[in-house]
Formats: structure tokens, C-alpha cells, sequence
């Protein structure tokens, strides 16, 4: 049994809804059984959230932006344990912001560069690789990486597919490589017994 939720009417306290509570008064969210069920029982709730998917969904993601700027400037994701930022290619580039020192500015740093970039026939793998390097380099701060493995709001769960190739020998039965496996880079090891910061 699937079901169709109106956010507002399971929203815990409407009396102090959060902006984007407000805002989503009227998304229907498509919800498997056993989410439709807890939804119905005990109000949405965004602390129940435990990861967020970016697609890979080339510029579509500009759709989305509007919406995941709501959801940095209310806070209202990772509050009592962190939420998995889970995505490849765009997915990974808009949650690489979230995991900034400065989300926002840094997230709109990403939409003014990934707007400007222009492509022609006449660029190259090459050209077109160097480009996502300059705007990678435009939007993410030098020391990222050390803020990202530290960061209590949110982890980073990069997405990477193995390359389709045309040789006959290397196929599998689906007609996807065998040789080499998909990727996933989190954020923050995985730690064991009290040595879990986050715990």
C-alpha cells in the first residue's frame, strides 16, 4: 500500500511551522507503506530524515536549488544525527556545497559558475573536463576536505558508476563492464566502539 501525503496536514506543531514548513503546504510527497504508515502516525518530521539524494540529472538540478537553499538557510536537516548527502554528478556538486564552510554563499557560488559555463562543438573532452575543474575550484574553499570529515550536520556519499564499455569479452549479462566496480567515497570513516565522534 503506497500512499499520497499533503506535508501540512502532518506537519507535529503547525503553530510554529518553519518557513520551509510553510512553503511546502502544498507538496505531495509519494511514500512506500511503512513511511506513508510513520507519516501518518506521528507527523512528518525532518529529523527522521536520514539521507538526502542528489540525481545526476545534468542542469535539472537547477530546479532543485530552490529548494535545497530552503532547506540550508532553515537548518532543519542533520539536527540530531547527520544526514547522508548521497549523489553523482550534479547530486555530488550541489551537496560538495552543503558540506562548506559557508553552504549558501558557496552553493550560489556553484549556480553563477555552472550558469556561465558555455560549450561549443568544437570543445574537446579535454576542454570540457578543465572546465568542471575551474568550477569546482570557484566554489569549494581550498580546505574543504578537512571541514567536510569534520562536519555534524551532514556526510558526503559520492556516486561513482563504472564506465560502459564495447568489448564483447568484458560484457556481463546486462550488457554493463565488468571491470570495474561502482565507488562510493564517504565523508567520514566509519568508526568503531567509542572512538565514533559523532556518537
Amino acid at each position: 500500500m503506497k500512499g499520497r501525503v499533503k506535508i501540512d496536514s502532518f506537519v507535529r506543531n503547525p503553530i510554529e511551522r518553519t518557513e520551509t514548513e510553510i512553503a511546502m503546504n502544498e507538496i505531495c510527497v509519494s511514500a512506500g507503506k511503512n513511511v506513508y504508515e510513520i507519516i501518518q502516525d506521528s507527523g512528518f518530521d525532518f529529523d527522521s530524515v536520514a539521507t538526502y539524494v542528489g540525481a545526476a540529472s545534468g542542469p535539472r538540478w537547477l530546479v532543485a536549488s530552490g529548494f535545497d537553499l530552503s532547506l540550508l538557510k532553515s537548518g532543519v536537516l542533520g539536527n540530531k544525527r547527520p544526514t547522508v548527502l548521497a549523489g553523482s554528478s550534479a547530486g555530488a556538486m550541489r551537496f560538495s556545497a552543503w558540506m562548506q564552510p559557508e553552504p549558501e554563499k558557496s552553493y550560489e557560488k556553484l549556480i553563477e559558475a555552472y550558469i556561465a559555463m558555455n560549450f561549443t562543438r568544437k570543445d574537446t573532452p579535454e576542454t570540457i573536463l578543465q572546465s568542471i575543474r575551474n568550477l569546482i575550484d570557484f566554489y569549494i574553499d581550498d580546505d574543504a576536505l578537512s571541514f567536510a570529515l569534520t562536519n555534524r550536520k551532514y556526510r558526503l556519499a559520492i556516486m561513482q558508476c563504472p564506465q560502459p564499455t564495447h568489448d564483447p569479452q568484458v560484457f556481463s549479462e546486462g550488457g554493463v563492464s565488468q571491470q570495474s566496480d561502482p565507488a562510493i567515497f564517504l565523508s567520514q570513516p566509519r568508526f568503531q566502539g567509542t572512538d565514533d565522534p559523532f556518537e
